[in-house]
């Protein structure tokens, strides 16, 4: 799943809203559209824990 499909979907733009609250807003989400969840979150490695950043992608994935 994109991030541009995330933002299309009403249900897993909401879980990414309640995650990330002051990111899902910012121009810069738009920047990435076209790149994957994955590939997204796996730049935040460091500074998202792995096992929130798996929870994540798990719920994306039931959408």
């Amino acid at each position: 799943m994109t991030v541009g499909q995330v933002l299309a979907n009403e249900k897993a733009k909401s879980i990414l809203a309640r995650e990330f609250p002051t990111l899902i807003n910012t121009p810069i989400v738009k920047l990435y559209s076209s790149k994957t969840v994955k590939q997204v979150l796996a730049l935040a490695a460091g500074k998202v824990p792995q096992d929130k950043i798996q929870r994540i992608i798990k719920e994306l994935e039931q959408v």
